[in-house]
């Protein structure tokens, strides 16, 4: 859960060193494709690299629609982000989104395949699963932070343009990676 924290702090603070017309509403949304994002890369990571079961050919397609529609969620935001003067992103944009119910799909089905294999005591098939352990953010955190992100801009007087552009590039790195280069 740390990639999470570290990138909204990353965006919180290319917004801080940039501009006084940019102003960030919610990045709720951003915290949420994180989060999935960090699960559905570790639960493709333990299906690619240790689970030999016949339901391996059913989930790994799931993460690659997932994949596809996540990436395509990010465009749309980075996009957002070069032609609209406020940053608002809620996790309920998100959550009914394609990108947040492909990702609940693969990330439902990759653990209900792995965790029921272990508990029936199918060595061949199961896996020693470690399941990630994290603070989430929390809505009073988020607040906090788009509040401070909020506070801040308006002290600056920077070039949108560069924020903005800063801001591209780090969810240019949130994009999920293909299924094919996890290890």
């Amino acid at each position: 859960m740390r990639f999470s924290y570290v990138t909204i702090i990353m965006i919180a603070l290319f917004v801080l060193s940039g501009c006084a017309t940019f102003k960030v509403e919610d990045v709720s949304g951003i915290k949420s494709i994180l989060d999935n994002k960090i699960e559905a890369e570790y639960w493709a990571s333990k299906v690619k690299t240790g689970y030999t079961g016949s339901d391996k050919d059913k989930i790994m397609p799931l993460y690659e629609e997932a994949y596809l529609a996540n990436n395509k969620w990010i465009a749309g935001i980075q996009l957002d982000i070069q032609s609209k003067d406020t940053l608002k992103v809620s996790q309920d944009d998100y959550s009914n989104h394609l990108a947040g119910l492909t990702s609940t799909q693969f990330i439902s089905s990759a653990k209900r395949t792995l965790t029921s294999d272990e508990k029936k005591g199918l060595p061949e098939k199961g896996l020693s699963i470690e399941i990630p352990v994290g603070i989430p953010i929390g809505d009073e955190a988020a607040k906090f932070v788009t509040r401070v992100i909020n506070n801040i801009v308006e002290l600056q007087n920077k070039k949108v343009g560069e924020a903005r552009k800063r801001i591209y590039e780090e969810l240019e790195k949130a994009k999920w990676r293909e299924w094919r280069e996890l290890k």
